[in-house]
């Protein structure tokens, strides 16, 4: 999963495993945009990521000093998984077929 991490006016794009990343550039100014395998799709993504992973990666948000943006398929699972920040659904066209695409956006601030 790739996260982005900006800090003053520079912007640091890695793809490492997010748990580490998160852990080094973690500071009350940080921002990460965390894109990872949507939910029940995994198979779909080169990168493996797990059920595991999912939970992993709340649990490793939860604790963090800065602000996280993060982008995940409408899914019951993940809304349950994230109930206690903000959620905010949108819709975008189908990359893969006709008709629209319903995602979440959630946020801890």
């Amino acid at each position: 999963m790739g996260c982005s991490v900006r800090k003053q006016q520079n912007v640091v794009i890695e793809n490492k495993d997010f748990e580490n990343l998160i852990h080094v550039y973690d500071r009350p100014e940080a921002l990460f945009y965390c894109d990872p395998p949507y939910h029940k799709t995994e198979k779909y993504y080169d990168a493996e990521f797990s059920h595991d992973d999912h939970l992993r990666l709340k649990g490793c948000l939860n604790g963090i000093q800065g602000r996280f943006i993060l982008s995940y398929n409408d899914d019951d699972f993940i809304r349950d998984l994230y109930h206690d920040f903000y959620i905010i659904p949108v819709e975008r066209q189908n990359n893969l077929s006709k008709g629209t695409y319903k995602e979440l956006i959630i946020k801890n601030f």
